[in-house]
């Protein structure tokens, strides 16, 4: 699931958002930015949202990343289709939350998985491993959206919801045994 969303993350590429502000939106320099800070207040509400559900939501740690990744591809797949500048607004905010709910819940699935003394190597080792094929992403992405931007956003949006399939067929896998 962290290398498929990690390839879907260089979608968000300060320069593949450009192109679809000025190609898809038809909007100006400023609109890239108005996307950004939207996503941004998105995963900040995201967190409030995760405090206040905090002892809940321990419960369903699995299907919280699951649901999370699912929305989240699903909102990205309709943002690369939308040329409606404010519902591309309310579009990135959406992905702000539901991002930052998954990959806080991961996080902490990770942590609450991982013996202590094995905790640092586990974090360095998926950090790592998510900056490469975050990086890796960009260039990929950006070649396909030096072609179709939109293509972009859809094959981002398509990842990203193939993630949140992986973690349902796991999570009842792991139930089923």
């Amino acid at each position: 699931m962290e290398v498929l969303e990690g390839i879907a993350a260089g979608v968000w590429a300060s320069a593949i958002v450009y192109v679809f502000v000025k190609e898809i939106l038809n909007k100006n320099e400023a609109w890239w930015g108005y996307i950004n800070s939207s996503f941004f207040v998105g995963t900040v509400l995201g967190g409030f949202v995760l405090l206040k559900i905090s002892v809940e939501q321990e419960k369903s740690l699995y299907h919280i990343v699951t649901l999370g990744s699912l929305l989240s591809g699903f909102f990205t797949l309709l943002f690369g289709v939308m040329p409606a500048p404010f519902l591309s607004l309310l579009l990135s905010f959406a992905i702000g939350i539901a991002l930052q709910i998954s990959a806080t819940c991961s996080y902490t699935l990770t942590q609450t998985a991982v013996p202590l003394e094995k905790l640092s190597k586990v974090l360095s080792a998926t950090l790592s491993v998510s900056y490469v094929t975050v990086g890796l992403s960009v260039l990929l992405l950006g070649a396909v959206a030096s072609l179709n931007v939109t293509a972009a956003f859809l094959t981002a949006g398509g990842l990203i919801v193939i993630s949140g399939c992986v973690g349902l067929f796991l999570r009842n896998y792991a139930l089923a045994n």
